[in-house]
């Protein structure tokens, strides 16, 4: 039994470990122009879902299962209710992130949403 909880620890502790570089290294990229673009982006994208996709919904977010995007989305979603689903077929819209002039979304960033079926 103490044996299990030591794994259980060290494995949350090693993803959390990661979680946290993923962080450290997204707001050191030198591609992101500095601290305030990159929240203005997150909170852009987040406010996008929020307003796009109806709470219980199920989506499908097109990009790497390891990319922030995909981690972000995956958060925005469930603060909002919406579920995060590994494959097209079994979701109600589909998610991709691009850029954007910023005069037309703040952060240079915006979400697409687009209605499946």
């Amino acid at each position: 039994m103490v044996l299990l909880a030591v794994v259980v620890v060290v494995l949350a502790g090693h993803g959390a470990q990661r979680a946290a570089q993923r962080g450290v290294d997204a707001a050191h990229d030198p591609n992101r122009g500095g601290d305030r673009v990159f929240e203005t982006q997150m909170e852009t994208v987040r406010r996008q879902l929020s307003e796009q996709v109806p709470a219980a919904s199920t989506v499908y977010f097109k990009g790497s299962v390891n990319s922030l995007w995909y981690q972000r989305i995956v958060e925005f979603a469930a603060m909002d209710g919406i579920i995060v689903v590994p494959d097209a077929a079994r979701a109600d819209y589909d998610l991709s992130v691009v850029s954007a002039p910023a005069s037309v979304s703040p952060g240079g960033m915006r979400l697409v949403v687009k209605r499946i079926g």
